[in-house]
């Protein structure tokens, strides 16, 4: 199959009329070339992550063309690998977050957990976070959910409007967790 030289009116009406060969075309046209760009520009990526990056971002194509959120598009190429790049940003950072959580209760590694063999260590030690997050005041445990269970950036929390900037929660994100810290430990 040859690659396909339609325009983006082109493609609005192929989604409109016939989906699928308007999917057949833009997976066969841009699959190949935007997995070996995500791969090449972010190494946390694996291909199958990048795949998956691909087809989410031909059904968020998809979708905004139907609902009419975009009614033109001059290079639908453009505008596909500008929404996988933002789901690649959005997939590194939920990662980052999960790993900067684990490092910041990395300390209950240090506990026996063979005394609680009826729960998993991973089940524990949820269940000791989510427990001290109940203790917590009311403001820091707003925060913690929104940075690290709802994935929030540091930029949307402030747009909530609880926050001046983003200084201001990243301060007060690390002194919400120096308190779950000391919460958890005290109970050791």
């Amino acid at each position: 199959m040859a690659k396909s030289t339609l325009k983006g009116e082109e493609i609005i009406e192929l989604f409109r009329t016939n989906e699928n060969k308007a999917f057949e075309l833009l997976y066969y046209d841009y699959k190949g070339l935007f997995i070996s760009q995500i791969e090449k520009n972010n190494s946390a990526i694996s291909k199958d992550e990048a795949l998956d990056l691909f087809q989410d971002s031909l059904i968020i194509l998809y979708d905004k063309l139907i609902k009419k959120e975009i009614t033109d598009i001059k290079n639908v190429k453009s505008y596909l690998f500008r929404i996988g790049q933002l789901l690649t940003y959005q997939r590194l950072r939920s990662v980052k977050r999960s790993k900067e959580l684990e490092h910041n209760l990395k300390f209950l590694d240090d506990i026996n957990f063979e005394e609680y063999d009826f729960l998993s260590n991973q089940d524990y030690k949820k269940h000791k976070v989510d427990r001290y997050l109940k203790v917590l005041g009311r403001r820091c445990k707003e925060l913690i959910i929104l940075f690290y269970y709802k994935n929030l950036s540091l930029s949307e929390i402030v747009d909530l409007g609880v926050y001046k900037n983003k200084n201001t929660v990243k301060s007060q994100k690390h002194k919400c967790i120096k308190q779950l810290r000391l919460k958890m430990n005290e109970k050791f």
